[in-house]
């Protein structure tokens, strides 16, 4: 299992317990992907990761925007939002130009 595993929802079948078989504990993959998001968001209020990752991180989940994406998106930015826009106001402009643009390709 890797932290790449729990922003595609553990789509890739590997879990904690199992050796790929794709019989993962089901709420276990939906709380995953939440808690790693908000403990990336915890070390980044605190000071331990620059922003850099988080910016890394929302532009993943903007560019695919899947309803666990929305989901992440929106947990991520309740937490860190304020501190992003101190610490570059102008990338998260961006990134909501991107989730704009995005959203009108999808529809």
């Amino acid at each position: 299992w890797s932290s790449a595993t729990a922003f595609d929802g553990g789509k890739s079948g590997a879990d904690e317990g199992g050796a790929g078989d794709g019989k993962g504990d089901a709420a276990g993959t939906s709380r995953r992907a939440p808690n790693l998001v908000l403990l990336l968001a915890g070390l980044y209020n605190l000071g331990v990761v620059q922003c850099g990752l988080v910016y890394d991180l929302v532009t993943i989940l903007a560019e695919r925007l899947t309803p666990l994406d929305v989901e992440l998106l929106l947990l991520l930015l309740s937490e860190v939002g304020p501190q992003l826009r101190a610490d570059d106001s102008t990338a998260l402009k961006d990134i909501v130009d991107m989730v704009r643009k995005n959203k009108a390709v999808i529809e």
